[in-house]
């Protein structure tokens, strides 16, 4: 029976990782009712401002992609944040399409040595086709004045 007792005693060491688990009922078992009820209510405070600010984002996420979708012409199911992000800087995908093939040409340069300089071409190809937006992933601003107001989203 002792054993139990000691097996089933609450230690600070104990009521520190059930505060762990569960903010505020570590306080709860060591007799402190008033600070573990405030440990309790702040953590769900926090969980419910988190969550009600992640479902304001999503709700911001969805208007912005279907503003993008109906004056831009653009793929509202794509899930690349990269994609959305490039049509805040530009107006087409043309224009974006245009840097991909500047930062190719930088991040591949031209050099004199012609077996090196095929592989950079190669490489400069291959870039440009995983960074490019075309087909379905195409986009148009009616306005510069559409494309700004979805900047401000």
């Amino acid at each position: 029976m002792f054993f139990l007792s000691i097996l089933f005693a609450i230690t600070p060491a104990k009521a520190a990782f059930s505060s762990f688990v569960f903010p505020g009922y570590g306080d709860w078992l060591l007799g402190d009712k008033t600070r573990g009820v405030c440990f309790m209510a702040a953590e769900a405070a926090i969980w419910l401002t988190y969550f009600d600010s992640k479902a304001q984002e999503d709700k911001a996420d969805r208007i912005s992609r279907n503003f993008a979708a109906f004056y831009a012409s653009a793929n509202s199911d794509k899930g690349d944040e990269v994609y959305f992000k490039a049509m805040e800087d530009f107006l087409t995908n043309a224009d974006y399409n245009e840097t991909v093939k500047e930062m190719a040409r930088s991040k591949y340069p031209d050099t004199l040595d012609s077996e090196v300089m095929l592989d950079r071409i190669q490489s400069r190809k291959r870039y440009i086709e995983e960074n490019s937006y075309n087909g379905s992933d195409a986009w148009e601003w009616n306005s510069r004045e559409l494309a700004n107001e979805y900047r401000i989203m």
